[in-house]
């Protein structure tokens, strides 16, 4: 049976980065008195979770702005998050993140998959949307040729044979 944990409201709710740059785990965490989540996510998920939430929230009252949460050490994920998605509740005037487990690649029934609905002022998914954005920005920069992200030790340019390009 599929575990379902309600965070409703969240006090806490973060997204962060562990590692270096091209080597960086992605984790948003939530808390409310004793109820904790912390998921591991990918950088996509970061990304097109933060755009979408600006996109959701632009134009909307939002409150006063809020800064962005960091993340509660020790940072031990509890699962990694395959789908995640974003919701305005304008009665409440609260928004919502919903994040469903990822399978695992034995097979696992999608109906054991844990889901998570996640409770936040309006002014705190602006917060962490912005602080999203703010990470996936500070991640390697790209390959002006092949687009691909390059390393601090080079660059092996699919589009130059090999070659790292010369900037």
């Amino acid at each position: 049976m599929a575990s379902e944990l309600e965070i409703d409201p969240a006090e806490h709710v973060a997204v962060g980065a562990v590692g270096r740059p091209g080597q960086r785990a992605f984790f948003i965490q939530a808390r409310a008195s004793l109820r904790n989540l912390t998921m591991l996510v990918e950088k996509a998920q970061v990304a097109a979770l933060a755009q979408r939430a600006v996109e959701l929230l632009d134009g909307e009252e939002v409150g006063p702005p809020e800064a962005a949460a960091e993340l509660i050490e020790p940072v031990e994920p509890d699962w990694r998050a395959g789908q995640l998605g974003i919701g305005l509740d304008g009665a409440r005037h609260m928004a919502v993140l919903v994040a469903q487990e990822a399978a695992a690649d034995d097979g696992t029934d999608p109906e054991t998959l844990a889901t998570a609905r996640i409770w936040i002022r309006p002014a705190q998914m602006l917060a962490l949307a912005n602080r999203g954005l703010e990470l996936v920005a500070a991640g390697r920069p790209l390959c002006p040729v092949c687009g691909q992200p390059m390393d601090p030790e080079g660059h092996s340019c699919p589009r130059r044979n090999g070659k790292s390009p010369h900037f």
